[in-house]
């Protein structure tokens, strides 16, 4: 890892349990839907962070900008897009995507 992508405060492990939301924008960026799942993170490098989405077992990638991984509160977290929850995860992240028209 590149040493200023992360402090040793925010930095994932493999193995970390984390919380993942995504927002889905269209091209003005309003949020068309939301998912949020978790999973436990199976590598990291300098180029992605991935994790096995836990319904589909596909893999799933995140960028390594670790200062967009944050350590949460103690406690059980609601995950809305699936109906689970989530106890006492190791980091949650926020993702926004944003439609593109390609132009």
């Amino acid at each position: 890892m590149a040493e200023n992508d992360y402090t040793a405060d925010a930095a994932p492990s493999v193995g970390d349990r984390v919380l993942i939301r995504f927002n889905f924008c269209d091209e003005e960026g309003n949020v068309v839907e939301e998912q949020q799942f978790m999973g436990a993170i199976e590598s990291i490098s300098d180029d992605e962070v991935v994790l096995t989405h836990p319904k589909s077992g596909k893999q799933v990638t995140l960028p390594p900008y670790f200062g967009s991984y944050t350590r949460p509160e103690r406690g059980t977290y609601d995950l809305p897009s699936t109906g689970e929850q989530m106890v006492d995860p190791d980091y949650i992240t926020e993702w926004t995507l944003r439609a593109s028209s390609g132009q």
